[in-house]
């Protein structure tokens, strides 16, 4: 995301799983970034126009895109829900 404003505007985050990754094959640690500099992610910060803002979610279950997995796999994947009709 990128501030467009004007004037400075107060971001407020409460990421979770920041030090606790979710559970899964790839479960991650998530973060909160300005400028890419990792911030603290249960905070107010101010930022001013042009600062970009990066929001990284930490994963659970999941690895890879769907369409990497075989596609003799994808219609079980679709019927327990893991993947869309695209999928």
């Amino acid at each position: 995301m990128e501030s467009n404003s004007l004037q400075p505007i107060v971001l407020s985050s409460m990421a979770e799983r920041t030090k606790f990754p979710a559970p899964g094959f790839a479960g991650g640690l998530g973060d909160v970034r300005i400028n890419g500099e990792k911030v603290d992610h249960r905070g107010q910060h101010v930022l001013e126009r042009g600062d970009h803002v990066l929001v990284s979610m930490s994963g659970g279950g999941g690895y890879g895109p769907a369409s990497a997995r075989p596609r003799t796999f994808r219609p079980r994947d679709r019927l327990l829900g893991y993947a869309g009709r695209r999928g």
